[in-house]
């Protein structure tokens, strides 16, 4: 897999991946430090009691184990990203460029 950077002249540069058989080992690092300034990533957080922005990265399984990414979809390209704390799971989607397409959020009810 190759992750490349095209030059877009003057406006920052805009992350492809090419498909291949291994992509999803080396993508899981940078989509997870595209999430990490997700708004829906840092509520989760927050509504767990935990600040995101004070933890780093290689403390959160999510960011560094390809366990928490699925191949949604080839044609067109998407993964999806599980973070679970306790039994609360978001689950955010993202296209071939690192763009958010879709989030989820499943809280197990609690049996009264």
């Amino acid at each position: 897999m190759r992750i490349t950077r095209p030059s877009t002249g003057s406006s920052p540069p805009r992350t492809h991946v090419s498909n291949s058989v291994s992509y999803i080992q080396q993508i899981t690092l940078e989509a997870a430090l595209v999430l990490l300034d997700e708004s829906a990533v840092i509520s989760f957080y927050r509504d767990h009691g935990l600040d995101l922005r004070a933890t780093p990265y290689w403390r959160l399984d999510w960011c560094v184990s390809d366990d928490y990414t699925t191949v949604q979809s080839n044609d067109p390209w998407e993964i999806a990203v599980s973070i679970v704390h306790n039994a609360d799971t978001l689950t955010v989607t993202l296209n071939r460029n690192l763009a958010v397409t879709d989030i989820k959020r499943d809280t197990p009810r609690s049996v009264s």
